[in-house]
């Protein structure tokens, strides 16, 4: 069982996505996002690790990645020839997925996506949710809209303490230079 308070499980999210979104804004795909891939320090923010799939959004797919987590465009039959950050979003959802409900992703082929989601029992985690597992890249968000979510508070899980998830936002946005600067 995944045992987190409302707060914790808001800035874990909150600090995948800039995490996240940051590579992305670089150009890399981290290419298998999964909870498994995620350290949680002593403070309850998230580590990312396992880099082991990234690539840069001009190299080939990789069709690897773990089941249940992996999006539908890495797999080969499906006709995709290039990376996508909205990829990244796909196994995000699965992570917000065990943090709304506790419990590990069921892994492998999902029968159907409202058969999972209906477990969410939160209706704004639920939409968030449904928003990143669409089936093509072109239809799910980014990772820019979900930080605006979680920022603007109304994507928070249920007794978040929102000054508490603000200022660790504000940590994070100083914590690193722009994109850009790091950019020959």
């Amino acid at each position: 069982k995944i045992k987190f308070n409302g707060t914790q499980k808001t800035k874990i999210a909150l600090g995948i996505a800039h995490t996240i979104n940051y590579l992305n804004k670089l150009g890399i795909v981290h290419g298998d996002l999964t909870l498994n891939n995620i350290l949680i320090d002593q403070n309850y923010e998230p580590v990312i690790c396992d880099f082991g799939n990234t690539k840069y959004l001009s190299e080939p797919l990789n069709p690897v990645g773990t089941p249940g987590y992996a999006p539908p465009e890495i797999w080969p039959c499906n006709n995709f020839t290039t990376n996508d950050p909205r990829s990244d979003v796909y196994g995000f959802a699965a992570i917000l997925w065990e943090l709304a409900v506790g419990e590990k992703f069921p892994g492998g082929k999902i029968p159907s996506t409202d058969s999972v989601s209906d477990k969410i029992e939160d209706v704004n985690i639920r939409f968030i949710y449904n928003l990143c597992r669409a089936n093509h890249p072109s239809q799910r968000c980014d990772f820019d809209f979900i930080l605006k979510l979680i920022m603007s508070g109304k994507f928070m899980f249920e007794g978040s303490d929102y000054e508490e998830v603000k200022n660790y936002y504000f940590k994070l946005q100083n914590s690193c230079l722009p994109p850009e600067e790091y950019i020959p």
